[in-house]
Formats: structure tokens, C-alpha cells, sequence
């Protein structure tokens, strides 16, 4: 008996990391049209995005299972992920199976209050379900396609900005998608350079050949995903700029408008930043995680609060 109770917090925790709650962070870009909207956001549009970002966690916490389960033979053989809880056995794959329709049904139940308070309830159902369908093609067949792995990764976070468009008064700003999009796909490339870069120290061939990952690309590939990556990047500071003079600054809705322009070179510059620490082999696989770590980016993102909070 005490061997159970004793037992007990170990699987508690397990599940806790295999949830990935801290990768819910992500999904706090469902709040982004809302801090974009001016005086157009209300207390009940908040109270009801809130509940979205509920429903979304869920939903990627039963991508990340599934995820785990289809990768479990690759994560036993990696040097990191071998500790993951059902690589390392620390739950059954029989638990991971059973939770997921759990996980789909919690998440839908929620998803329904969200809707109900939303502006525009359809696109938030819209948007649920696409990025959870995107993150099954994804786990069992986009991930390991180069560059398509990246388009889906940009995407899934894209869906969530237009999922966080359903709590604001229409229409969806395809400026603002587009700016995601390339921001995404630019970050995205950022972990696939730090993983080969991490390979390029680790798996030096006898033979002199390339090491390789198990998402499909190879040490020789570190160039062309550096350049997509920084091109990405500049292509989505040009868009956020675009999406001010055409999208923001004549809606009126602002009392300085003008504030918000100041944000593109705030961005730049951490982009910028990610890509010079990425080179140097500093940056961690996740730059979305290693920026919730990095005091640098909490001031620049502090920063650009205060130039939204200056722009209402």
C-alpha cells in the first residue's frame, strides 16, 4: 500500500510532463488579435478567450501524445527524448491511448463554452479543429518531409492566431495571418538549425559524411535553413509594417497609432538576436521556449506591451 501511495506522485508528475502544460504558453497567441483590437476588445471577449486558450491547451496536449506515441521507437534511441514518460516507460502506451479521446472530449466540451461567448463562434470551432487535424498530419506524416515539416509548424501557429480571432468584431485580418505565417516558418527554422547544429558537434562521420535527423534533413542542409529562416523573418517584419498602414492605422480605432509602428524594429532586432545566438550554437532547440527563459526577450516583449498600451 505505501509502495502505491508512494508511487502515485512519480505517475502524477509523469503525466504532467507528458501534458507538455509549460508548451501551453504557446497558446497565448489566441490573446494577440485581442491586444490588437484597441477599443474594441471588451471584458467578456477576454473572459471568453481565456476559455479558448483552455480548450487549445488541451487540444495540443493530445497532439503531444499522440506525437509521442507515433515517435516512440525514435525517442528510445535519442540522447534527450529516450526520457520522455512512455519512451522511458514511465506510463504504459496502453494510458497514452485511452487519454487521448478523453483529451478530445475535455477539449471539445470546453471549446463549446469558448464559442458561445465568442464574436464569432464558427471560427473558433473552424479554428480548433484545424489545428488539431494539422497536428495529426503532422505527427504522422508531415514532420519528417523537409521543408513541409516547417509550413506545418508555421500553420499550426497561425491557426491559433485565427482561433484568437473569433473573440474579436470582424473581419479576420489576412495581414495579421500572413505576418504569423512567415514569423512561424522563420521560427521553426530556427529549431532545425539548432538541431543540426547540435548534430554537426555530435555526429562527426569517420567517413566524413553528413550527419542526418530524423526529420529528414542533414548537416548539409544547415545553410539553406539559415537562409530560409532569416528570410522568413525580414519577410514578416515587412508584412507586420504592411499590416499597420493598411490594416490598423485606417480601422481608427487607436488613440496614437503611431506607437505601434515602433514595434517592427523591436521585433527585428529579436529575431535578429535569435539567429545571432542560434550561429553561435547558443540558442535552445525551441526558441519559443527559450524566449519564456530569456530576460533580454521578457524587456522586448515588455517593450512592445507598452507601445500597444501607448497605441490605445
Amino acid at each position: 500500500m505505501s509502495e502505491q501511495i508512494a508511487g502515485r506522485p512519480s505517475i502524477a508528475r509523469s503525466w504532467l510532463k507528458e501534458l507538455r502544460l509549460h508548451q501551453w504558453a504557446k497558446n497565448t497567441l489566441i490573446f494577440a488579435p485581442l491586444a490588437l483590437a484597441g477599443v474594441q476588445a471588451q471584458r467578456f471577449d477576454i473572459g471568453a478567450a481565456m476559455l479558448g486558450f483552455l480548450a487549445l491547451g488541451l487540444a495540443s496536449s493530445v497532439g503531444y501524445i499522440v506525437n509521442d506515441l507515433c515517435d516512440l521507437k525514435a525517442d528510445r534511441l535519442h540522447p534527450t527524448k529516450c526520457r520522455r514518460p512512455f519512451a522511458s516507460g514511465a506510463l504504459p502506451v496502453w494510458a497514452g491511448i485511452a487519454a487521448v479521446p478523453i483529451g478530445i472530449l475535455a477539449a471539445a466540451a470546453v471549446a463549446v463554452v469558448a464559442a458561445d461567448g465568442a464574436r464569432q463562434p464558427r471560427l473558433f470551432i473552424i479554428g480548433l479543429c484545424a489545428y488539431f487535424a494539422g497536428t495529426l498530419v503532422y505527427s504522422f506524416a508531415l514532420k519528417r518531409i523537409p521543408p513541409f515539416d516547417l509550413v506545418a509548424l508555421g500553420g499550426l501557429f497561425t491557426i491559433r492566431v485565427l482561433a484568437g480571432m473569433a473573440f474579436v468584431p470582424p473581419p479576420v485580418s489576412l495581414w495579421f495571418l500572413t505576418f504569423a505565417m512567415f514569423m512561424f516558418i522563420g521560427l521553426a527554422a530556427v529549431k532545425r538549425y539548432a538541431e543540426l547544429s547540435r548534430l554537426l558537434g555530435e555526429m562527426a562521420d569517420r567517413s566524413g559524411a553528413p550527419g542526418r535527423l530524423d526529420r529528414g534533413y542533414d548537416t548539409s542542409n544547415i545553410a539553406f535553413v539559415m537562409a530560409l529562416g532569416v528570410g522568413c523573418g525580414i519577410a514578416a517584419v515587412l508584412i507586420f509594417i504592411m499590416y499597420l498602414i493598411l490594416d490598423r492605422f485606417p480601422a481608427r480605432i487607436y488613440g496614437n497609432p503611431i506607437s505601434l509602428w515602433f514595434m517592427a524594429p523591436v521585433i527585428l532586432a529579436w529575431l535578429m538576436r535569435i539567429w545571432l545566438l542560434a550561429s553561435r550554437g547558443e540558442m535552445d532547440e525551441d526558441p519559443i521556449a527559450f524566449a519564456l527563459r530569456d530576460p533580454q526577450s521578457w524587456v522586448l516583449g515588455g517593450l512592445c506591451a507598452v507601445l500597444i498600451f501607448l497605441a490605445w
